[in-house]
Protein backbone atom coordinates (compact mmCIF):
# COMPACT_ATOMS: atom_id res chain seq x y z
CA UNK A 1 0.00 0.00 0.00
CA UNK A 2 2.83 2.12 0.62
CA UNK A 3 4.36 1.60 -2.67
CA UNK A 4 1.39 2.80 -4.23
CA UNK A 5 0.86 5.68 -1.91
CA UNK A 6 4.84 7.03 -3.07
CA UNK A 7 4.12 5.69 -6.60
CA UNK A 8 0.66 8.20 -6.97
CA UNK A 9 2.34 11.06 -5.28
CA UNK A 10 5.45 11.07 -7.00
CA UNK A 11 3.71 10.45 -10.94
CA UNK A 12 2.48 13.92 -10.61
CA UNK A 13 4.00 17.03 -9.84
CA UNK A 14 0.75 19.00 -8.82
CA UNK A 15 -0.39 16.17 -6.11
CA UNK A 16 3.32 16.06 -5.27
CA UNK A 17 3.13 20.03 -4.69
CA UNK A 18 -0.58 19.56 -2.93
CA UNK A 19 1.17 17.05 -0.45
CA UNK A 20 4.36 19.37 0.31
CA UNK A 21 2.17 22.14 0.81
CA UNK A 22 -0.31 19.74 3.52
CA UNK A 23 2.78 18.42 5.07
CA UNK A 24 4.10 21.96 5.44
CA UNK A 25 0.75 23.39 6.88
CA UNK A 26 0.90 20.63 9.74
CA UNK A 27 4.66 21.36 10.68
CA UNK A 28 3.76 24.77 11.24
CA UNK A 29 0.85 24.11 13.45
CA UNK A 30 3.45 21.83 15.48
CA UNK A 31 5.97 24.45 15.90
CA UNK A 32 3.61 27.44 16.24
CA UNK A 33 2.03 25.13 19.14
CA UNK A 34 5.57 24.17 20.25
CA UNK A 35 7.17 27.77 20.19
CA UNK A 36 3.53 29.74 20.88
CA UNK A 37 1.67 27.79 23.36
CA UNK A 38 2.88 24.76 25.10
CA UNK A 39 4.42 25.12 28.74
CA UNK A 40 7.35 23.93 30.29
CA UNK A 41 5.86 23.92 34.01
CA UNK A 42 6.94 20.52 35.80
CA UNK A 43 5.36 21.81 38.97
CA UNK A 44 1.51 21.34 40.28
CA UNK A 45 -0.45 24.91 40.13
CA UNK A 46 -2.12 23.45 43.16
CA UNK A 47 0.37 22.10 45.19
CA UNK A 48 3.30 23.50 43.98
CA UNK A 49 5.08 20.24 44.37
CA UNK A 50 6.92 18.76 40.88
CA UNK A 51 5.13 16.31 39.25
CA UNK A 52 5.65 12.72 39.19
CA UNK A 53 5.40 10.61 36.65
CA UNK A 54 4.27 6.68 36.76
CA UNK A 55 7.67 5.22 36.84
CA UNK A 56 8.67 7.40 39.73
CA UNK A 57 10.77 9.80 37.53
CA UNK A 58 9.87 13.83 37.72
CA UNK A 59 8.27 15.43 34.77
CA UNK A 60 11.35 17.01 32.74
CA UNK A 61 10.54 20.75 31.21
CA UNK A 62 11.19 18.40 27.92
CA UNK A 63 8.53 16.18 28.42
CA UNK A 64 6.07 18.86 29.53
CA UNK A 65 6.59 21.30 26.38
CA UNK A 66 6.28 18.14 24.14
CA UNK A 67 3.09 16.91 26.04
CA UNK A 68 1.61 20.68 25.66
CA UNK A 69 2.59 21.03 22.32
CA UNK A 70 0.94 17.78 21.80
CA UNK A 71 -2.32 18.68 22.89
CA UNK A 72 -2.63 22.44 21.30
CA UNK A 73 -1.55 20.60 18.03
CA UNK A 74 -4.71 18.38 18.38
CA UNK A 75 -7.10 21.22 19.21
CA UNK A 76 -5.66 24.09 16.52
CA UNK A 77 -6.38 20.78 13.87
CA UNK A 78 -9.50 20.21 15.70
CA UNK A 79 -11.01 23.50 15.72
CA UNK A 80 -9.78 23.93 11.65
CA UNK A 81 -11.81 20.78 10.82
CA UNK A 82 -14.70 21.58 12.68
CA UNK A 83 -14.53 25.42 10.77
CA UNK A 84 -13.91 23.55 7.36
CA UNK A 85 -17.23 21.42 7.94
CA UNK A 86 -18.61 24.77 8.67
CA UNK A 87 -17.70 26.63 6.06
CA UNK A 88 -18.20 23.78 3.25
CA UNK A 89 -22.19 23.58 4.80
CA UNK A 90 -22.74 27.34 4.86
CA UNK A 91 -21.13 27.87 1.34
CA UNK A 92 -23.44 24.98 -0.16
CA UNK A 93 -26.56 26.57 1.82
CA UNK A 94 -25.55 30.01 0.54
CA UNK A 95 -25.45 28.60 -3.39
CA UNK A 96 -28.44 27.08 -3.70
Amino acid sequence: VLFFVLKGIFSSPAVLKRSLISVGILVAICLIAYFGFADDAVTDPGTGQLVMLDEGEPLTADTSKLVGASIYTFYIVAVLAVGSILWTGVSKLLNR
